[in-house]
């Protein structure tokens, strides 16, 4: 999608959500157009990241955290936008914020502790390994060790790995 793409979504998610809040005026008790509000401010402020308008991006998230504070995906979000400023404990708040209110716990887990392992380490393809233990090994394919291990709701003998790390499986009865 182009720069201009983006400059015409944004456009077209602020008319949607002001028509979207003026429904709602009339209709106080509808809280289906209310959560199309919220996944139309969520979808507006991906959009301003992408045209590199990270502080209204931001502002918008929390904001939609203030209506609806189990929305997992801001938390996410708001944990990438530190991690790409480069604060990783601020970041490592969010996400850890996003595993105490996220139903998928497991998921939510391997995606934070992706996004912070590709911060910190040069954009390494991830490797998740569960090798039946009940636990989940998060690292990079080539590392001899995993970076995290991580308890898993799911614990099958399988492995998953990118497309760039497919050669490079780990050995999972070593543990």
């Amino acid at each position: 999608m182009t720069l201009e793409n983006y400059e015409r979504a944004k456009e077209y998610f602020e008319a949607a959500e002001a028509k979207l809040q003026e429904d709602l005026e009339g209709d106080l008790c509808d809280s289906k157009l209310s959560s199309y509000v919220i996944t139309m401010r969520y979808n507006l402020a991906r959009c301003l990241e992408h045209l590199c308008l990270f502080e209204d991006a931001e502002v918008l998230y929390k904001g939609i955290l203030r209506e609806q504070e189990n929305y997992t995906d801001c938390y996410l979000r708001l944990g990438c936008l530190a991690r790409d400023r480069g604060q990783i404990y601020e970041s490592s708040v969010w996400f850890k914020e996003a595993m105490s209110v996220g139903k998928e716990g497991s998921v939510i887990n391997v995606y934070s502790l992706s996004c912070r392992l590709s911060s910190m380490a040069g954009h390494l393809p991830a490797c998740v390994i569960d090798n039946g233990t009940g636990y989940t090994k998060l690292g990079y394919a080539g590392n001899c060790e995993p970076q995290f291990i991580i308890p898993s709701a799911i614990a099958v003998k399988d492995k998953i790995a990118s497309s760039n790390a497919a050669a490079l499986r780990w050995n999972t009865s070593t543990g």
